[in-house]
Order: C-alpha cells, then sequence, then structure tokens
C-alpha cells in the first residue's frame, strides 16, 4: 500500500512540474511575440513620420514658386492733336485761281502737234555692185588732180616725197564727204591739206550702185608726190 502511493505521488509531481514547464514556454512565447508588435510598430511609425516629412518638404519646394518678373513700365508717348485745317477752304481757295492765257490757243496747239522728223543716216557701204567713179574715168580724174593740186612750200623745202592714201564717201548725189587720211608717208603733214583742196574742187563723182540703185560708198584716192 505504500509503495502505490510513493509512486502516485511521484507521476502527480511529474505533471506539476511539466505543466510549470509548459506555461513558462507559452509566457515566453507570448512575450516574445508581443515585443515584436512593438517594434514592428515603432517602425511603421517611423516610417509614416519620414514619409510625412518627405512630403511635407516636397510640398513646400512646390509651393515656394519663383519671384514674378519686375513690371516693364512702358515709355509714354505723347500723340500730338491732330490738325484741324479747314480743308474746304483750300480746296475753294485753289479752284479761285483763273490763268489767263493772252493770244490765240491755236498757235500753242499748232506747236504741240508739230513732231520732229529724225533722219536716220545711212549706212556708208565698204562694198557695192558698181564702184562710184570721177566723171570721165581715171585719166580724167589723174589731170585734175595734176592741174588742181598746190604743193605747200614747206614739203618742198623739205624735200619730201611719196604717196599719201585718202578716203573719202562718195554720196547717193555724187558729193564728197568724210575725208580721212588713212596714211601718209611722204613725211610732210601738209601733203593731206593740199589732197583735201583738191577733192573739194572735183566735180560731183557717179555714186556707187548696189541692188539696182544708188547707195553711199566708200572711195580711196592714192596721191603721189614726186620731184623731177
Amino acid at each position: 500500500m505504500e509503495l502505490k502511493k510513493s509512486k502516485d505521488s511521484n507521476t502527480e509531481k511529474l505533471k506539476i512540474s511539466n505543466a510549470l514547464i509548459g506555461l513558462l514556454y507559452i509566457s515566453s512565447i507570448v512575450l516574445a511575440s508581443f515585443s515584436y508588435g512593438t517594434l514592428g510598430e515603432d517602425d511603421s511609425k517611423g516610417k509614416l513620420k519620414t514619409s510625412k516629412s518627405e512630403k511635407s518638404f516636397e510640398e513646400n519646394v512646390e509651393q515656394e514658386e519663383p519671384p514674378p518678373p519686375p513690371e516693364i513700365i512702358p515709355p509714354k508717348v505723347e500723340i500730338p492733336p491732330p490738325v484741324t485745317e479747314d480743308v474746304d477752304s483750300v480746296e475753294n481757295e485753289e479752284e479761285e485761281i483763273d490763268l489767263e492765257i493772252e493770244g490765240d490757243v491755236s498757235e500753242l496747239d499748232d506747236l504741240g502737234g508739230e513732231e520732229e522728223e529724225i533722219e536716220v543716216e545711212e549706212q556708208i557701204l565698204e562694198f557695192v555692185d558698181v564702184d562710184a567713179s570721177f566723171p570721165g574715168g581715171i585719166n580724167e580724174m589723174r589731170k585734175f588732180i595734176r592741174d588742181n593740186v598746190e604743193v605747200p612750200d614747206i614739203c618742198t623745202e623739205m624735200s619730201a616725197m611719196g604717196r599719201v592714201f585718202v578716203k573719202f564717201c562718195v554720196e547717193k548725189d555724187g558729193s564728197i564727204t568724210n575725208v580721212t587720211l588713212e596714211r601718209n608717208a611722204t613725211g610732210c603733214d601738209d601733203y593731206f591739206k593740199a589732197c583735201k583742196n583738191v577733192l573739194r574742187k572735183m566735180p560731183k563723182w557717179i555714186p556707187g550702185e548696189a541692188g539696182g540703185a544708188y547707195h553711199r560708198s566708200w572711195a580711196r584716192i592714192p596721191f603721189s608726190f614726186e620731184f623731177n
């Protein structure tokens, strides 16, 4: 009987000790969970606080706008008052001016109606179908030159000899114009004056022909001066 009591008492002591150990284990778990929850809340609160501070900082940055530019005051432009003149009076004064012209107005009309005729000078032809010629031929021209030429004294004193080539225009009526010197091989300039005097004394030439009609054309004469 005594042995059974001791076994029962030992089993009860084990139950009690196991119950205490289990209770201690549970209480430690509860305490650990409680402390972990408080730490999480503290971390979340800290995060919320930092996020709120960041948001408030961003709002402050957005609210701080740059100051507006200074107002530009445009310069004052003074516009003069409009000139009020009596335009009608000026027009009336202009209408009252009369121009009185003495004499016959028809004369003015005649002057205004006259038109000047501009004559276009006909071209002098270098080459024609029939050359211009001295009346009577070349022999008659040589005789005319010998009879009418006057040798300048200065050329005689210089004993200047040679040829003088003269170019001139024979007009459609046979007259001689535009006398020019082409070459003077004598050394005395006064020979050209003697040649021009001979050409002025010449009778009218027979004008050159081109296309069956008379035309202005160039002609040439070589004057020869020699001493015997």
